[in-house]
């Protein structure tokens, strides 16, 4: 009985060493989204290559991150596009057809 207690006490810190080495990596590697939308926001913006807009910290952040060059709007109206883009879902999924729609009246988000 003594002999497995020296066996657990010696295997237990080392189990946990490993988990929480495990843990802090896992935690290390998540990553950062930022979406920046806006009304009337197109590539217009430094990081996209215009000459005249300067937007420093876009420019920084993209420099830093990843830029979308190739995306489309599924939606020419800012609610069902924006709807689309937070559920995932194309508009005629989550049935938001306007901007005076509310998602939670129309789609299940989770």
């Amino acid at each position: 009985m003594k002999r497995n207690r020296l066996r657990v006490g010696k295997i237990l810190p080392l189990v946990l060493a490993a988990w929480w080495a495990a843990a802090v990596t896992l935690a290390a590697e998540k990553l950062n989204v930022l979406f920046i939308i806006a009304d009337d926001l197109n590539c217009n913006l430094g990081a996209y290559g215009h000459p005249w807009v300067k937007t420093p910290n876009i420019d920084r952040l993209a420099a830093e991150g990843l830029l979308f060059e190739r995306a489309y709007c599924n939606q020419p109206l800012c609610g069902p596009s924006r709807a689309s883009f937070m559920t995932g879902l194309y508009p005629r999924q989550n049935n938001v057809s306007g901007n005076a729609i509310l998602i939670r009246d129309r789609c299940r988000m989770w």
